[in-house]
């Protein structure tokens, strides 16, 4: 479903463009949502599960994304 949404929203050819693999773009819109990829990509954030360690911490969708690309 996340891979959907990300193709749908315009972001999965721009990921590719970066050299992202779509089991990284998949792998980031598990851990920040589609919207969270978008957000990496365009270089307007990082999200990250932080907020469940109180703010120390967890991984950022950045680093979820360059573990899964191969």
């Amino acid at each position: 479903m996340n891979l959907k949404t990300i193709k749908k929203i315009g972001i999965y050819n721009l990921g590719r463009s970066k050299g992202y693999s779509e089991d990284a773009l998949v792998a980031g819109a598990w851990l920040g949502g589609p919207g969270g990829v978008k957000k990496y990509l365009l270089g307007k954030g990082n999200p990250s599960d932080s907020h469940w360690y109180g703010g120390k911490g967890g991984t950022s969708v950045g680093r979820r994304m360059n573990e899964f690309n191969k």
